[in-house]
């Protein structure tokens, strides 16, 4: 459905990457947002609430692209690494 939306985080080889998943949701609960890769634009939404929304994730992906570069993503996580949840690992 167009409203829904849903971030995906895969390797260099196109894997689900629960770690850049993982620090996604930790930058962006930091500034305020708690998503979980998937969101619902409608109209309650303010342009401003979609504005923030854009920033909060441009600086969440920036911090993913600099843990990625360093090649140690786990260094910048902060707590545990998420699970997966209703599907088979």
């Amino acid at each position: 459905m167009p409203p829904r939306t849903v971030i995906e985080f895969k390797d260099a080889h196109g894997i689900d990457s629960r770690e850049m998943k993982t620090l996604f949701q930790q930058e962006t609960i930091k500034r305020g947002i708690l998503c979980s890769g998937s969101h619902n634009i409608c109209y309650s939404h303010t342009d401003e609430d979609i504005e923030s929304t854009l920033r909060i994730y441009d600086e969440a992906l920036q911090i993913i692209t600099r843990a990625i570069a360093g090649k140690d993503i786990k260094k910048f996580i902060e707590g545990e690494i998420v699970k997966l949840v209703f599907r088979k690992a």
